[in-house]
């Protein structure tokens, strides 16, 4: 099965507080849609970084989202979409650099958490 490095970073709107953590948020699907599956979550760095690593299925189409968690598991309030899916493609390995996701102000949405297991 292929795997993917996703890096990037997050930007905080200048407008917005700044959230006790930001998440970003890998799914199969369309990342804003509460029923589609996540395959990864984690913390960006202090800096609004991150790199993921992900195992998928090709032909797969992931999408990527970020928000900012003020209380543990709580809906947010300041999320952003990265603006295109990335496919996955019949490669072993396979890197997706540069990725930027702008967090905004908008209505409250619940993220997944995930199962402890």
């Amino acid at each position: 099965m292929p795997s993917l490095e996703i890096s990037g970073e997050v930007q905080l709107a200048p407008e917005a507080s700044p959230p006790k953590t930001v998440y970003v948020y890998v799914s199969s699907g369309d990342c804003l849609d509460a029923n589609a599956p996540l395959l990864r979550r984690m913390p960006v760095t202090e800096t609004g970084a991150f790199l993921a690593h992900i195992v998928a299925q090709p032909g797969t189409d992931l999408s990527l989202c970020a928000a900012g968690e003020f209380t543990p598991g709580g809906p947010s309030t300041l999320y952003g979409k990265y603006g295109k899916p990335i496919h996955v493609g019949p490669q072993r390995e396979q890197e997706v650099r540069e990725v930027k996701i702008n967090l905004t102000i908008a209505a409250p949405r619940q993220f997944p958490i995930p199962v402890k297991k």
